[in-house]
């Protein structure tokens, strides 16, 4: 396995998630590329950390290596031109 993608929302980030990280890079990923939620996590809610701290958390784990924030802002106006698309085709 090349590459593997997560979402999640490290809302805080903890040893779970650290064991995840892990077992994935143990599975041969080379590269994860992890789509976190920003400004409301999955359940409606406001994450009870910033964003910028879940990101540092999980670099600080050692298995992800560097964050792209732009890919980030590009992947969400993506998401919302096929929604667009989808309301209407």
């Amino acid at each position: 396995m090349d590459f593997t993608g997560i979402i999640a929302e490290y809302d805080p980030f903890h040893n779970g998630h650290a064991a995840q990280l892990a077992a994935v890079r143990a599975a041969g990923a080379q590269c994860i590329a992890v789509c976190m939620s920003s400004g409301v996590v999955q359940r409606g809610g406001v994450p009870i950390l910033p964003e910028s701290v879940r990101v540092r958390a999980a670099l600080e784990s050692g298995e992800i290596e560097q964050t792209r924030y732009d890919s980030y802002v590009r992947l969400y106006e993506l998401a919302k031109e096929i929604k667009e698309w989808e309301l209407n085709p």
